[in-house]
C-alpha cells in the first residue's frame, strides 16, 4: 500500500470534522422538530379533547404518533452524540496535524474511523466541499444535487 501524502492526510482531517459536524447538525435538528411536533401535538390533543373535536383529535394523535415513531426508530439523540464524539476527535487532529509523521496521522484517522457511526450519505458531497473549502481549495468544489442542497441547508 502507498503511503499517504500530507494532502491526503489534510483533506481526510478536514472531511471527518466537517462530515461529523454535519451528520450531529442534522440528527440535533430533526431531534428538536420531534421534540416540538409532540409538544404541539400533545397539547392540540388537550385543546381537541376540551373542544369536543374528533377530527383534529385525530389529525393531531396520528402527528404524535408518527413524530413517536420515528424518533423512536431514528434515535436522532443518540445518533448526534456519536457523531459529536467522532467529531472531536478530528476536532483535536485538526490542531495538531501539520506537526505530526503522516503514517502516525493516518493511524489516527483510520482509528478515529472504527468506530464512527455510518452517517448520512446526503451529507457527503457537502462534507467534501467543507473539507475542500477549509484546505481553500474552492477550484476542486463539486456541485450539489437538490437533495444534497436541502440535507445541507436542514443541517
Amino acid at each position: 500500500m502507498q503511503p499517504y501524502t500530507l494532502d491526503e492526510l489534510e483533506y481526510d482531517v478536514h472531511y471527518g470534522y466537517c462530515f461529523n459536524l454535519k451528520c450531529e447538525l442534522l440528527y440535533r435538528h430533526l431531534d428538536v422538530t420531534l421534540n416540538i411536533v409532540q409538544l404541539l401535538g400533545g397539547s392540540g390533543a388537550l385543546l381537541a379533547l376540551v373542544g369536543n373535536s374528533q377530527t383534529t383529535l385525530k389529525i393531531v394523535g396520528a402527528a404524535l404518533a408518527v413524530a413517536a415513531a420515528i424518533s423512536l426508530l431514528v434515535s436522532p439523540a443518540a445518533k448526534a452524540a456519536a457523531h459529536a464524539t467522532v467529531k472531536d476527535k478530528f476536532t483535536l487532529l485538526l490542531g495538531k496535524y501539520r506537526t505530526m509523521e503522516p503514517s502516525a496521522l493516518a493511524a489516527l484517522i483510520a482509528e478515529h474511523r472504527v468506530g464512527a457511526p455510518a452517517g448520512i450519505t446526503l451529507l457527503a458531497n457537502p462534507a467534501c466541499n467543507g473539507a475542500l473549502l477549509a484546505m481553500n481549495r474552492r477550484d476542486a468544489i463539486e456541485p450539489l444535487t437538490v437533495c444534497e442542497t436541502l440535507f445541507d441547508a436542514f443541517a
